[in-house]
């Protein structure tokens, strides 16, 4: 599966490339390329901005049309690594620590009876480690069966895009 080259902002395409412009594409063209070869592997997008020039790599099919820098992506767990590392950095500079409880970074009563075992509400026993850990008991909202049998991710991924805040997602994994 090739990949194609899909400047997104930056200086106009009529422009000179500089080396390193060439350089950084043709780097990310190789990494893309490499990437959408493997079996397990539907869609890759790279992207680089820096010093006002970006570059962006694209390869894959998603619903009958080629990748694009536009195609919607579901980041889902991936904004657990930026996650990790502002909870880290701010127990690095002691301003949390990872086994405070979790219920404590919101309003009170807020999380109430979000993890309930056997007629407990055992929210307030969840800490920050827990959560980075993937230990915190509470249901996958998104992928996870929810009480009429139905998948948040079926959904979506059959082209019913809808919006949800905050609120919907406790409700979600309350059910």
């Amino acid at each position: 599966m090739p990949a194609r080259w899909c400047r997104t902002s930056g200086p106009p395409e009529s422009g000179p490339r500089t080396s390193r412009s060439e350089s950084v594409q043709d780097a990310l063209d190789r990494l893309v390329s490499d990437w959408a070869g493997h079996s397990h592997v539907h869609e890759v997008v790279l992207c680089i901005d820096f010093d006002g020039q970006r570059w962006s790599a694209c390869a894959g099919h998603w619903q009958g049309g080629p990748v694009t820098p536009r195609t919607p992506h579901f980041i889902a767990s991936t904004s657990k690594l930026f996650a990790t590392a502002m909870l880290l950095s701010l127990q690095e500079d002691r301003r949390l620590s990872l086994d405070d409880p979790v219920a404590g970074f919101f309003g009170q009563g807020e999380l109430a009876g979000l993890h309930r075992w056997r007629g407990q509400d055992l929210t307030g026993q969840i800490t920050l480690r827990h959560l980075l850990a993937h230990r915190s008991g509470l249901p996958d909202y998104f992928e996870g069966k929810r009480l009429d049998g139905s998948r948040f991710a079926e959904r979506l991924l059959a082209g019913h895009d809808l919006s949800y805040g905050w609120p919907q997602v406790l409700h979600w994994t309350r059910e």
